[in-house]
Formats: structure tokens, sequence, C-alpha cells
């Protein structure tokens, strides 16, 4: 979020496209979406369903060359996409451990490598 020029994000975000599975206890089914971006602190998606802020859901996202990460997160924001039947929805991650932590972590490093060499490529 930005307040006039100052970005008061505590972490860089890293552009990305990956599928995503969100499980939510205000829906019967999972919601497929979109990662748009990524970084140590949460991601934000694309899908078409309403999250409410302040919900806890659980994430999967896919991962090309292992199964899917696996995390715990908080909806903190979920704003319709102007124009579109889709919500931008803002998820901050709820690691309950070092171990979960750490996957975390190693994901966005291997995101951030991944656009490091596409852009010397």
């Amino acid at each position: 979020m930005k307040d006039g020029n100052v970005d008061l994000r505590r972490y860089a975000r890293f552009d990305m496209f990956e599928y995503a599975v969100i499980d939510s206890p205000s829906h019967s089914e999972s919601i497929r979406a979109v990662v748009v971006d990524i970084s140590l602190g949460g991601l934000q998606i694309r899908c078409r369903e309403h999250l409410p802020p302040g919900e806890h859901v659980q994430i999967k996202v896919g991962q090309s060359e292992s199964k899917p990460l696996q995390l715990k997160g908080e909806v903190r924001y979920c704003v319709a996409v102007e124009g579109s039947d889709i919500n931008a929805v803002g998820l901050r991650f709820m690691a309950a451990n070092h171990e979960e932590r750490l996957q975390i972590a190693n994901y966005v490093h291997a995101v951030f490598l991944r656009q490091g060499e596409a852009l010397t490529s």
C-alpha cells in the first residue's frame, strides 16, 4: 500500500504468474486463483470469489519442479478489479514455525532467481 509517494511495504515484491488453490472457511469449494506477486510477507492473488478480510485460509501454490507449496494466510484485503469480474486479494503469510518460514523464504528466493535469469538471458 502507498501513502502518498511513500511505499509502506516491509518486503520487496516480485511479480510472478503461478496457479494456486485457496481453501476458505467461507466457501464450500476450493477457490482457483492466480498468484500475481509474492514477497516474504505474503502474496497477491486474482480470483472470482470474494474473500472477507481477516479470514484465515489455506494456500496451495503450484511449483513446476515439485509438489505444491502449502501455506496458511490471512486475507488482508479483497477489492474488485475495475472492469472485470475478478478480485485482487492480498494474503499475509501466517507461518506457524521455522520450517514454514524457511519454505516461504526458499520459494521467494527461487522466484527472485528465475527473474534474474530471465533478465540476463
